[in-house]
């Protein structure tokens, strides 16, 4: 079902329905799943982004289940990856993406292919600094993440910087988040902005 909570912009909708997925599926990623959806269109504040958050820690809480939520941005990212004047930026994040699965001596390995050995130890070393270096050293994205951890408050929220986090590299394009178990590993619900998608069909952007 869904609902329009309003009809001008900007407006929500909640939506719970059957889900297929056009990537690449394994084990624990299946081709067709059930989805709690929640969007809200045409604001571009950092407090829609807070909203969706907290109304998925909300639900989740509802369900009895302990989580955190974690926080990045995708301009961050980039603007990270370009510091070190690497190429093919969207190759090298899906590396990066990778940290968990095989270890950051085996994605070092395959960044090889990207960037010098040089760059490679200069990205991780900038890597570990915390959400204070980048937004002193105006890194593009690090005030957003700043403001959406101030926003979060409102709701009771405390998401974690993760400066590490990817999601949605062909879509999302400003702070995205996820929601973990603190009980067992994985992914519970995620999410993030993606201002230039919708728009698209009407040759304008709408966040």
């Amino acid at each position: 079902f869904i609902i329009y909570s309003k009809l001008a912009m900007p407006f929500k909708r909640y939506q719970i329905g059957p889900v297929f997925r056009d990537e690449p599926i394994s084990s624990t990623r299946f081709r067709q799943f059930t989805q709690c959806d929640a969007d809200i269109i045409g604001d571009a504040s950092p407090q829609a982004d807070a909203e969706c958050i907290a109304l998925a820690l909300s639900i989740i809480k509802e369900l009895k289940i302990e989580a955190e939520v974690q926080i990045n941005n995708r301009k961050l990212i980039s603007s990270i990856i370009e510091s070190v004047q690497m190429e093919n930026n969207e190759c090298v994040m899906r590396e990066l993406d990778k940290l968990e699965k095989i270890g950051e001596d085996s994605v070092k390995l395959n960044l090889r292919k990207y960037a010098t050995a040089n760059q490679i130890i200069t990205l991780f070393k900038i890597l570990e600094k915390d959400l204070n270096f980048f937004k002193e050293n105006n890194f593009d994205g690090a005030a957003e993440v700043q403001e959406l951890i101030s926003k979060c408050k409102q709701y009771g929220v405390k998401p974690r910087f993760n400066q590490y986090l990817m999601r949605g590299l062909s879509y999302y394009t400003g702070n995205i988040f996820e929601v973990t178990s603190t009980e067992q590993k994985g992914s519970i619900a995620g999410g993030g902005r993606y201002d230039k998608t919708v728009g698209k069909y009407l040759n304008k952007e709408i966040p």
